[in-house]
C-alpha cells in the first residue's frame, strides 16, 4: 500500500529517478535526469516554487545532520553546483562553464552519486521507513562507489 501511495504522489518524479538509473546513460544524462526528480519530487512534497538549487539545498537541510554530513559540503554550494552543471549540459554555455560551479570528471560522477543517494534517502523516507535503514541506505551507496567520500560512521 505505501509503495502504491508514494508512486501516486510522486510517479514524475519516480519515473525521472528511474531513468537516470538506466544502463546506457551518460553521466551528464543521469545528473539532469535526477535534477529533475529531484525539482519535482520537492515540489509536491513541501509545495514551493523555487530554483533547483535551492530546492537540493532544502533537502539537504531537511534532511538533518545525516543527510547534511553525507553530502560533505554546505546544501547552497551542492545545490548551486547541481543547477550549473544541469544548465550548463542542458544549454552549453560557456560563460557557466568558466563563472559557474559546473562540476566535470570525477567532480561530476561524485555530485550525480550523492544527488542519487539524496534521493533514495527521500523516496525511503516517503515509504516511512527509519532513520536507521535510510542512513544505510547512504552507507551502501557511499561504499559501493569508490569516489564517495563520506564522515558517516555506523
Amino acid at each position: 500500500r505505501a509503495l502504491v501511495s508514494l508512486y501516486e504522489v510522486h510517479s514524475d518524479a519516480i519515473n525521472f529517478f528511474r531513468e537516470a538509473s538506466g544502463p546506457s546513460q551518460r553521466l551528464d544524462e543521469r545528473l539532469v535526469s535526477l535534477a529533475k526528480s529531484a525539482e519535482i519530487f520537492h515540489r509536491k512534497r513541501f509545495g514551493t516554487r523555487a530554483q533547483i538549487s535551492h530546492r537540493v539545498a532544502d533537502l539537504i537541510s531537511r534532511g538533518g545532520r545525516v543527510v547534511q554530513d553525507f553530502v560533505a559540503e554546505t546544501g547552497n554550494a551542492f545545490g548551486n553546483a547541481v543547477k550549473d552543471t544541469r544548465d550548463y549540459e542542458l544549454h552549453r554555455s560557456d560563460e557557466l562553464l568558466t563563472e559557474g560551479h559546473v562540476r566535470k570528471g570525477a567532480a561530476l560522477y561524485e555530485m550525480t552519486e550523492k544527488l542519487n543517494a539524496l534521493l533514495h534517502f527521500w523516496f525511503l523516507s516517503e515509504l516511512g521507513l527509519s532513520v536507521a535503514i535510510q542512513k544505510r541506505a547512504l552507507k551502501v551507496r557511499g561504499e559501493f562507489h569508490p569516489y564517495f567520500w563520506s564522515p558517516l560512521s555506523f
